[in-house]
């Protein structure tokens, strides 16, 4: 009797260990990133993706914008917009589109505002370029591999390259669906103690 109680014991002391060590690793792994992605340590998601007149490229993220000149991080446009991805150069003008209103802007290339809601979002959104285009005969692609380094080329040359995180990319993912699919049977473990008990 005393042994099995013993046991009991152990298995709940076990299953409450490893439940809590999953807790602390899916709290990590969440609030880790966004620690990462606002400090500007990894990009995040990438999506728009332009040049201006002097070869700078503007990579938008989910709420900013970097420039890069020459293979090096100059900047970073925080327009006062949702979604600050969705936008596109021309004669050195950022037109941004604006998510959570529908409407777009017109922006210096240091982010200041020149004008607001003469665009809808949409407009916006069918003018931002893809993942490849050419400006001034020269061929700018993007492109991300598994582990969330994005890669920009011109020309077929490098000339800008995020590094690799741990907090970013497919193993990323990989261990936070991991790690929610050993919650959930934890809890379950869990609630059958509790409904034997």
């Amino acid at each position: 009797m005393f042994c099995d109680e013993a046991k009991r014991g152990a298995s709940t002391f076990v299953v409450n260990l490893f439940f809590g060590i999953v807790i602390v690793c899916l709290f990590i792994l969440f609030f880790g990133r966004m620690t990462f992605i606002s400090s500007g340590e990894i990009v995040g998601s990438l999506q728009g993706f332009d040049v201006d007149s002097n070869g700078n490229i503007y990579l938008g993220t989910k709420n900013k914008i970097i420039v890069i000149n020459n293979g090096e991080r100059v900047e970073s446009i925080v327009p006062p917009t949702s979604r600050s991805y969705c936008f596109y150069i021309d004669s050195d003008i950022l037109y941004i589109g604006c998510a959570s209103d529908s409407k777009g802007g017109t922006y210096d290339l240091n982010g200041n505002e020149i004008s607001y809601g003469g665009f809808s979002y949409s407009q916006i959104k069918e003018k931002t370029k893809g993942r490849s285009f050419t400006v001034d005969k020269h061929e700018y692609t993007i492109s991300c591999n598994y582990w969330g380094a994005y890669t920009v080329t011109r020309d077929g040359n490098v000339v800008y390259q995020t590094a690799s995180s741990f907090f970013d990319g497919f193993t990323y993912w990989f261990c936070l669906v991991l790690l929610s699919v050993v919650f959930v049977f934890f809890v379950l473990v869990k609630l059958s103690q509790y409904y034997r008990a």
